[in-house]
């Protein structure tokens, strides 16, 4: 799994890496499979981690918990910095040798920690654009590529009345990801779901027009 990931082919649009997707039933250990792609990742030299879990406080205070019980079980997994994404001080700037220390940031699928851990790690620390990072969407069909129809009033080209308009909408979370994706040209992005529909079988005009995701 993790050869494979490293060593996937860019898209040859955007340049990206093509997402890996670990399939599983429930309970079929995906999440073990998942802290075992992570511990990898970190022995071939990668040192930022993400990891976006479902939205619900009881998964990412469990997801978090049981990342730091088996990776700092590790004889090279003490000195990792495991945080949930609220507990870190966005505007942080990492200093010299902070960077280099390993990490793993947990946070919900809500749009305002994604906004967080954009923040924190291409605002505020634009230094780690040039590093390798891995990007986890745990239940990624949560997150997947996704439209809302828009309609809103508008004004006619004589703006002499109003008619509407409706327009597609990407959703907001999984434009955010495409983003975090997009400020990384060295990222890996691995999803791990049970429910692949929601991500494989999507019409080819929405694929087309999402920025970010559309390797899939």
């Amino acid at each position: 799994m993790t050869q494979n990931l490293l060593n996937v082919d860019r898209h040859p649009q955007t340049q990206l890496r093509k997402p890996i997707c670990l399939l599983g039933k429930i309970q079929s250990g995906k999440t073990r499979c998942m802290i075992g792609v992570i511990a990898q990742a970190f022995n071939h030299g990668i040192k930022q981690i993400v990891v976006l879990t479902k939205k619900s406080t009881l998964l990412r205070k469990q997801t978090t918990r049981r990342i730091a019980r088996e990776i700092n079980t590790l004889p090279s997994g003490k000195s990792v910095k495991i945080d949930y994404i609220t507990n870190i001080n966005t505007e942080h700037i990492l200093q010299k040798a902070e960077p280099s220390e390993r990490r793993i940031i947990v946070g919900i699928k809500h749009h305002s920690n994604v906004n967080k851990i954009y923040r924190f790690l291409v605002e505020s620390n634009p230094q780690l654009k040039d590093h390798e990072i891995l990007i986890i969407d745990d239940e990624a069909d949560i997150s997947s590529i996704g439209y809302r129809k828009v309609t809103e009033n508008a004004l006619t080209p004589n703006q002499q009345s109003y008619e509407s308009q409706t327009r597609d909408e990407q959703l907001l979370v999984a434009e955010q990801i495409s983003q975090l994706r997009h400020a990384f040209e060295n990222h890996y992005y691995l999803q791990v779901t049970a429910m692949p529909a929601s991500i494989f079988l999507q019409p080819e005009d929405l694929i087309r027009r999402l920025v970010g995701c559309g390797e899939q």
